[in-house]
């Protein structure tokens, strides 16, 4: 069973401790888009990509391998608090992000072979605090970071 990392003060989070929990069943579905408000995606296995055009979507518990060119979850101009936790999202090497645009909160969730992890379409104000940072890497595809909030561990 995985443990929480939550929960576990001084330890990072890492494939061990976030993701789908262990024991759990996945039922099989393809590419979802979620157009009700406050729709639950629990439980599912899904070889695709969600689409998130209504406010309070929850994504739980599920698997999401998606490998097309836009991110794995895409939240759509308008929509509001998207929860993803206790879920994992494989971007296959070609999604642009695993979680893209707009508002959503992310906990103990593993998300891995994405273009970019999480992309945010930041408002007027928000976009003028984010601060650029300088490439960490220089290569074909140079990784470039923002700070915009503090990330917090712990």
């Amino acid at each position: 069973m995985k443990a929480n990392a939550a929960l576990m003060p001084g330890v990072w989070p890492n494939a061990s401790n976030t993701g789908v929990p262990a024991g759990t069943t996945l039922k099989a579905s393809g590419s979802i888009t979620v157009t009700a408000a406050g729709t639950v995606i629990s439980g599912l296995n899904i070889d695709g990509c969600i689409d998130v055009k209504a406010s309070n979507v929850v994504v739980k518990n599920s698997r999401i391998t998606c490998s097309r060119s836009t991110p794995a979850i895409r939240v759509y101009s308008g929509v509001t608090n998207l929860l993803v936790e206790d879920s994992e999202i494989d971007g296959g090497g070609t999604a642009s992000a695993c979680i893209g645009f707009g508002e959503y909160t992310l906990r103990l969730s593993n998300l891995h072979v994405c273009w970019d992890g999480l992309e945010v379409r930041l408002g007027p104000t928000a976009a003028a605090r984010r601060t650029p940072r300088p490439p960490i890497e220089k290569s074909i595809a140079p990784l470039r970071s923002f700070v915009f909030e503090a990330i917090r561990h712990g």
